[in-house]
C-alpha cells in the first residue's frame, strides 16, 4: 500500500500499474488468490491506470485459461465494490504506511546514487534492479542477438528518421 500511494503521490497525472511483488508467491494457489485479491484492492486504493492481474497458479506454471478467468473476476469484484474505498480513507501523518514510504523513498534515492556512481550497465550486471543480473555482453535471449547487416533496411526506422523522432 505504501509504495503504490507512493508512487501515485510523486506522479499524480501518470497512469501507473501498481505491480504487485508476485516473486514471492508460495505456490498456494488458495493463498495466493487472497493476496491478488489485496494487490487488486490496494490498485484501486491508490487510483491506479493499469492493472496487472495476479494468476492464482503463476508461481507453479503457465496459467490454466480458467486461472485467468478467476483474475479477472477477483479484479472487476473488487475495481466494481471498492472503487470509492480509497476516498474514504486518510493515512495517518506518521503512521505505518507513511514511514514505509519514506523508507522506500530513501532506499530508491540511494540506488540512484549507487548507479549514477557505478554506471548503468554496471548495475544491471551487478543486479541491482530485482536481483536480476544480466552482463553486457550475454543474458536470455544473446543467442538470438545479431549485428545489422551493411544492408540493412528498416523501413519504420525510416519514417522515424523523417518525422524527426529519435531513436
Amino acid at each position: 500500500m505504501a509504495q503504490a500511494q507512493l508512487a501515485r503521490e510523486i506522479f499524480p497525472d501518470a497512469p501507473l500499474k501498481y505491480m504487485p511483488p508476485t516473486k514471492h508467491m508460495t505456490g498456494d494457489i488458495f493463498k495466493g488468490h487472497l493476496i491478488d485479491a489485496m494487490f487488486n484492492l490496494t490498485s484501486v486504493m491508490t487510483g491506479q491506470n493499469i492493472h496487472l492481474c495476479g494468476m492464482p497458479t503463476e508461481a507453479i506454471h503457465t496459467p490454466f485459461l480458467g486461472d485467468r478467468a478467476l483474475s479477472l473476476e477477483n479484479a472487476r469484484y473488487i475495481m466494481s465494490t471498492a472503487r470509492h474505498f480509497g476516498d474514504e480513507i486518510a493515512l495517518r501523518p506518521g503512521g505505518i504506511i507513511e514511514r514505509r514510504a519514506h523508507d522506500v523513498l530513501a532506499s530508491c534515492e540511494a540506488l540512484l546514487d549507487r548507479v549514477a556512481a557505478m554506471g548503468l550497465m554496471a548495475a544491471i550486471e551487478a543486479a541491482l534492479f530485482a536481483d536480476v543480473s544480466r552482463a553486457p555482453g550475454g543474458g536470455r535471449g544473446f543467442e538470438g542477438v545479431f549485428e545489422r547487416a551493411a544492408d540493412y533496411w528498416n523501413p519504420f526506422e525510416e519514417r522515424r528518421l523523417a518525422l524527426g523522432r529519435p531513436g
